[in-house]
């Protein structure tokens, strides 16, 4: 990412759009820059590629889109930098991803993420799992309202799991 982009001095300029066909491909690389980045050290090498290999191939984010999860996408001074998806089961939205690229975090983009999926979904209650080791998404969802309400492993095949916090938000 050119460092222009990230510049402090600058004017942060944030554009928040909803995904398109178009746009898997480019998700699909910035979600495997921002997980390689970001999880060595929370979870495994071998874990990080195979949730990558899982989630966001071409195939599986359309499938994704197919089913009625709905992508907003963020820039920053016309960089993709992250994106969060959702889905709506009756008044209740699943959060299913929410990821900005580690080298804009403090910029009030997951905020404007969280925000905008709130707004367009509407729920009476919102619910997610975030990665037990991952104290910084964490600590996000508290101070955006969220509370612990279970633990949860997942498995997600070959013999991982997805090791959660449950995270529920009363709207």
């Amino acid at each position: 990412m050119p460092d222009s982009v990230l510049s402090s001095a600058m004017p942060n300029t944030i554009t928040i759009r909803p995904m398109r066909l178009v746009d898997i491909e480019a998700v699909g690389a910035l979600a495997g820059r921002i997980w390689r980045q970001y999880y060595p050290g929370i979870i495994s090498q071998a874990k990080i590629e195979y949730i990558l290999e899982l989630m966001y191939t071409p195939p599986s984010l359309r499938e994704q889109m197919e089913k009625g999860h709905r992508f907003w996408l963020v820039s920053l001074n016309g960089v993709l930098t992250g994106y969060v998806s959702a889905e709506m089961q009756g008044d209740v939205c699943y959060l299913h991803k929410l990821y900005v690229d580690p080298a804009t975090h403090g910029r009030g983009l997951g905020r404007a993420l969280l925000e905008k999926a709130i707004a367009e979904m509407r729920p009476k209650m919102m619910i997610l799992g975030v990665n037990r080791g991952n104290i910084a998404a964490i600590n996000f969802y508290f101070q955006h309202g969220f509370r612990i309400v279970e633990i949860k492993d997942i498995p997600i095949g070959s013999g991982f799991f997805m090791e959660h916090f449950i995270m529920k938000r009363t709207l």
